[in-house]
């Protein structure tokens, strides 16, 4: 997992095909209407995170962690 920690934050409307998600740990932050497809997502750590709206096909998801 990499070093960055984001918390309670909100992210909306970010295409994440393209740019892709910092790794680390996000703890009860929200995603709406966020683009995830094809986006890899291996190695982060998502606790009591929602995801509104959002795209998330055919991610990757190696060591990834969703909990609550």
């Amino acid at each position: 997992m990499g070093n960055a920690y984001f918390e309670e934050e909100v992210f909306e409307g970010v295409d994440y095909t393209t740019k892709g998600l910092t790794k680390g740990r996000y703890e009860a932050c929200s995603f709406v209407n966020c683009d995830f497809s094809n986006a890899d997502l291996s190695d982060i750590a998502f606790t009591e995170c929602t995801f509104k709206s959002c795209n998330l096909s055919m991610v990757k998801m190696l060591q990834t962690t969703l909990n609550d």
